[in-house]
């Protein structure tokens, strides 16, 4: 996980995005070729005034995310050698402060710099208003990578309190990064303006161009310093799906820019076209259907004029098949019933089945099911386990597939008549009594929801063949989670079919290994939530790379796999791939040290308390597991790493493992970062003393 950047910034992955720019004329038939944005150099203006903003490039328009309506934002934007300038000016007349440390979720703006453009040391400025009794100036924070970060030079936020909104003004120094830039650069340049509503909601205004899929830098402007303005931007515009099948150009501009021709041009010719009416969020709108054979292309890009003024970026068709694959995937997929009896397997079709057929037409499923020893089978035999995997396919050629836990019975399940013998001690701030009367009324609710989740969804058929898993075999570890022994049994099964998939990973070989031809040891590093995907460049900027990237070389092989989107670490490829790693490479098998954070410190007590015997040490950060696994690590030098803010996986979390460690004599170390939340892990990973410790430890 990566705070602070909020959940809209998802949003990009999915939608093309892109501003209207009053530059750079062209006739119809030539597209103007891509240039970067100019923003002007002044003399360093006395703090607080405004004046330079006459000299500043204007964005009269930023772009909305999504259909929240909200307030509206104008940039200003210019350079000194000491500084970035940047004012944004706001109609917003409701003030909504940010109650916690998380600035980002009341009204706020979001500055992300590179200097140069596609630097990986991006700065991130985000600051509030403060517009209220409880919050009367403004705050800021400064993060580096996702994390807070040490000031080099305090950025002089300002605040103008106006009847109809507010104009806030930035000094950004740029001494808070590597690079000082100089006239002719090419920075990298990303603005949000947050508007809180009293609902709860935020509406989400962006200055980006999101003209394609790619590393984070690919969202950011291209931005030139020199010593004059690129001409105002009036216009912006955006790719919006309609449906699953066609795309739509949205287009908004200032109340002068009514009537303006938009012409749409994909690969040298003219696709779309359109014009700018009166009305809308800034004065004039359009929406423009593009070819539906242009919409099925995510190989293609467009790019827009106004008025025969060039878009200063490219707009790439976003991916429509992956978006319904991704829908597909999403939808509820059950067994009627999931936990069964009888001779013949239950029916399986998707829950909402008329809103596929509606999405994307006809589709077949074609089912295998396995037995508990992953087995083929066409009929259920013994009661127990039963695996149906599900194969997915659409007359457009899209496929996938998806399985189901099933359990077989044997006799017919009825709760009202089948008696639980159910016993639960409620924690303390429940204040519940444990008699027979409260365990008949636990016992009854309980009947009462395994039924329906046999009957609605896979659920009760994972728990119950978790818990004959767990009978079947008392000696083997799966942990204290049935969703963590159910993806166990997939796990297998897929290797026995030969489907399972190597994590893809990077490998970072130490100074001299091809000259010292001994064994090395090996540093796993599981990376979080934040970072799963199928792109390994979301990897480099996290765990130890991070401190091998700032010239720190390390004594270690670095291994950092990259967990596939909405799935966890799984113990078993984890494990499959520390062997294919050891059989490649040199690697010391008695030390063999493992670290993660967050989703990735889970992962590593998880991997940790399945192998206890493979590690020579471990340092999970800002994660958690049951104290139950203290047993299973009593043996296990630990290094624990948690921020005492944390709001997203509580200290708790750690504190209660590490306790149950101590109690058994284990040779545990805490570390609680004072005042930080949920991060803190570029403490950890660039401490030389963390790498020392690890190196202690042998097995």
């Amino acid at each position: 996980m990566r705070p602070p950047i909020h959940p809209a910034v998802v949003v990009f992955f999915a939608v093309a995005l892109g501003s209207i720019s009053g530059k750079e004329n062209g006739p119809a038939s030539q597209v103007p070729g891509e240039k970067p944005i100019q923003i002007p150099r002044i003399a360093a203006p006395p703090p607080g005034s405004t004046d330079w903003e006459k000299q500043a490039h204007q964005v009269l328009v930023l772009n909305p995310l999504d259909e929240t309506p909200g307030a509206n934002a104008e940039l200003a934007l210019a350079w000194t050698p000491a500084a970035l300038l940047l004012q944004v000016r706001s109609d917003d007349a409701t003030p909504v402060e940010a109650a916690t440390a998380k600035l980002w979720t009341g009204d706020s703006i979001e500055i992300f710099l590179s200097s140069p453009f596609g630097s990986e040391d991006r700065l991130q400025v985000v600051a509030t208003p403060g517009r209220t009794a409880e919050y009367p100036r403004p705050r800021w924070q400064l993060y580096i990578r996702g994390q807070p970060a040490p000031v080099a030079a305090p950025c002089d936020v300002r605040v103008q309190k106006e009847d109809s909104g507010y104009a806030m003004t930035f000094a950004i120094p740029w001494a808070n990064l590597k690079h000082a830039p100089q006239a002719g650069d090419i920075i990298g340049l990303q603005v949000f303006f947050n508007d809180a509503q009293s609902n709860g909601r935020i509406a989400h205004r962006t200055w980006s161009p999101r003209s394609h899929p790619g590393p984070d830098y690919a969202q950011m402007q291209r931005v030139r310093l020199s010593d004059h303005a690129s001409p105002p931007e009036t216009a912006t515009a955006q790719l919006r799906p309609q449906g699953f099948y066609d795309l739509c150009l949205q287009a908004i501009g200032t109340a002068a820019s009514s009537g303006g021709e938009i012409a749409v041009w994909s690969d040298g010719r003219q696709v779309a076209s359109g014009k700018l009416a009166a009305g809308g969020a800034k004065g004039s709108s359009a929406a423009i259907l593009l070819p539906r054979d242009l919409a099925q292309n995510p190989k293609a890009s467009v790019r827009v004029l106004v008025a025969g003024q060039a878009l200063p970026g490219t707009l790439q068709i976003p991916d429509l098949a992956a978006r319904r694959l991704d829908m597909i995937k999403s939808q509820p997929l059950v067994a009627d019933p999931a936990i069964f009896d009888g001779d013949a397997f239950p029916k399986i079709d998707f829950l909402n089945k008329d809103l596929v057929e509606a999405a994307i037409g006809p589709y077949s499923l074609q089912i295998r099911f396995f037995d508990a020893g992953w087995k083929q089978v066409a009929v259920p035999g013994a009661p127990g386990r039963y695996g149906a995997l599900v194969e997915f396919r659409a007359g457009d050629g899209m496929a996938c597939e998806r399985h189901l836990t099933l359990f077989k019975t044997p006799h017919p399940y009825q709760p009202a008549k089948d008696p639980y013998d159910v016993t639960i001690r409620f924690p303390a701030p429940f204040d519940l009594p444990s008699g027979s009367e409260e365990q008949w009324n636990i016992s009854n609710w309980v009947g009462g929801n395994l039924e329906n989740m046999a009957r609605r969804d896979q659920s009760g058929a994972v728990l119950v063949a978790a818990l004959r898993d767990l009978a079947a075999d008392p000696a083997r570890w799966h942990g204290f989670n049935v969703w963590r022994i159910d993806d166990d049994w997939w796990a297998e099964l897929q290797k026995r079919l030969g489907a399972s998939q190597e994590y893809p990973h990077l490998t970072y070989l130490p100074d001299g290994y091809d000259k010292d031809q001994r064994a090395w040891p090996l540093l796993l590093f599981l990376h979080g939530a934040g970072e799963r995907g199928n792109n390994l460049d979301r990897i480099k900027n996290a765990g130890p790379l991070v401190y091998i990237h700032q010239g720190h070389p390390l004594p270690f092989i670095v291994v950092s796999p990259q967990c596939p989107e909405d799935e966890w670490w799984n113990p078993e490829r984890l494990m499959h791939l520390i062997d294919e790693v050891s059989a490649a490479n040199r690697i010391d098998p008695k030390r063999i040290y493992l670290t993660g954070l967050s989703m990735g410190g889970y992962g590593t007590w998880d991997l940790a308390a399945r192998y206890p015997g493979k590690f020579a040490a471990i340092a999970p950060v800002a994660g958690g597991e049951t104290p139950g696994i203290a047993e299973r690590l009593k043996g296990m030098p630990t290094w624990v790493f948690h921020g005492s803010e944390d709001d997203v996986v509580p200290t708790r979390y750690s504190l209660d493992i590490v306790q149950a460690m101590q109690k058994l004599g284990a040779p545990v170390k805490l570390t609680i970062y004072p005042g930080v939340g949920h991060g803190g892990w570029d403490k950890t990973y660039t401490n030389p003393e963390l790498y020392s410790w690890f190196l202690e430890h042998s097995k």
